[in-house]
């Protein structure tokens, strides 16, 4: 049985479910970080540089550092939410043909499992600030590489369920 047929198993409910906890996830993220961090989050993670990099982090004062370490205590596990999330709704809207595409947002989810993680260390260990230029292109591409996934995914889940509600015109 294929990922695919696993989740289009899953009932509405479940769906829904998953759904309404990523929801939930995004909004006490979205506390924990605060504005600064909140706001600065996202070109962070896509800096590739150091230069931009250190422009964002070194604007940080102790506190958003902290907001950012805290952030992590629900990070970790809201790839799931969305992975699944994305997962069931492409199992339930691609035609047969295109069920692989399910893993698409699994994969997003572990690539922002593997920036988690490379952020995540150096941050809690203090040495965040002081993230050299290969790790930062590395969790730049993770996070690039998640971001472009997940959107894809959502541009897919879009697309295939208005077409599944369009009168085929025979």
């Amino acid at each position: 049985m294929t990922l695919a047929d696993r989740l289009n198993r899953l009932p509405v409910k479940a769906g829904a479910a998953f759904f309404c906890v990523y929801v939930i996830s995004q909004v006490f993220i979205a506390m924990l970080l605060g504005h600064k961090v909140g706001a600065e989050l996202v070109p962070m993670q896509l800096a590739f540089s150091k230069h931009r990099f250190d422009t964002i982090v070194t604007g940080w004062s102790t506190e958003n550092l902290a907001q950012f370490q805290h952030h992590y205590y629900l990070d970790f596990i809201h790839p799931l939410w969305y992975g699944v999330t994305l997962a069931w709704a492409l199992a339930k809207t691609l035609p047969p043909g295109r069920k692989w595409l399910v893993w698409l947002p699994v994969v997003a989810a572990l690539c922002d499992l593997c920036e988690n993680v490379l952020h995540a260390i150096p941050a809690f260990n203090g040495t965040f600030r002081e993230l050299d230029q290969p790790v930062i292109a590395l969790s730049s591409t993770f996070a690039a590489t998640k971001w472009l996934l997940a959107a894809v995914s959502v541009v897919l889940v879009v697309v295939y369920f208005i077409r599944a509600r369009k009168p085929s015109s025979a």
